[in-house]
């Protein structure tokens, strides 16, 4: 057991910590892949093992890593509302790297994972961002978009999100803004997020988001039940072949045709 502070490099973003988030392990033809929960409120996979085998076959044959803005701040290029306060008394990163601000929660390449794992490169940005304020919404965010760091799976284009890079590895809704998602929330608010009832059933099982957050399991368990019995017939429909998943919307994709 440690000691986690908020905002602080304890909070997730150490290479101890990398090293057990990450299985790197030769399991066959695509890694195993795990979802770090970083909270104690519910987070639940939407998608069936069929869909997202299919969708992470698509992103990681052409990828390009995929770690947008999160939130209300839009990166661009020189990034105008970056929250740039949380590193401006850190001094500049090394190696020429220019600080993007992202999220935690991201969805990379077995490449990217042994980038950021041994490269000295990496290392040396693990190191200085110990010095900024909450640094998992930097590190990973910042490896995807210096593609002259030239990390595998990493994207070339602007870090941005928007209609041709959206944000896809937690379908959040943040309070009080439309980024990533539009915030139509049928449930009730929790630290500023969204936590689901039964209104948002429609948009849970439509988004091509992988996952979603957050839940609490006694509020609408009903909402619970329906998501569980969706998610069966899907299973059952591709288990039959009912069904064949669509793939084109994941490999038009900008992080997917514009990547190291």
């Amino acid at each position: 057991m440690s000691d986690v502070t908020y905002s602080h490099v304890s909070q997730g973003i150490n290479h101890k910590n990398m090293k057990e988030s990450f299985d790197i392990r030769n399991t066959g033809k695509y890694m195993r892949f795990y979802k770090k929960l970083i909270s104690c409120t519910l987070t639940t996979s939407k998608k069936t093992k069929p869909d997202k085998i299919c969708q992470l076959k698509k992103l990681f044959e052409r990828f390009g890593s995929q770690s947008n803005q999160e939130r209300g701040h839009v990166l661009i290029v020189i990034q105008v509302q970056a929250n740039t306060n949380r590193w401006e008394k850190s001094g500049p990163p090394p190696h020429g790297i220019k600080p993007i601000k992202g999220s935690v929660h991201v969805v990379v390449q077995r490449g990217f994972v042994d980038y950021a794992l041994n490269s000295p490169v990496a290392k040396d940005l693990l190191e200085w961002t110990k010095t900024v304020q909450i640094p998992d919404e930097l590190y990973f965010a910042t490896l995807n978009h210096n593609p002259h760091l030239k990390v595998p799976g990493s994207y070339t284009g602007i870090p941005e999100t928007g209609p041709d890079k959206p944000f896809l590895a937690r379908y959040k809704i943040w309070e009080n803004t439309d980024i990533p998602f539009p915030y139509n929330c049928k449930g009730k608010t929790s630290r500023s997020i969204c936590v689901f009832g039964l209104g948002d059933l429609q948009m849970l099982t439509t988004t091509p988001a992988l996952f979603a957050n957050k839940f609490f399991l006694p509020y609408h368990p009903l909402l619970q039940k329906c998501l569980e019995d969706w998610h069966f017939n899907k299973t059952r429909d591709y288990y039959l072949y009912n069904k064949k998943f669509n793939t084109s919307f994941y490999e038009n994709l900008s992080f997917v045709k514009n990547k190291i």
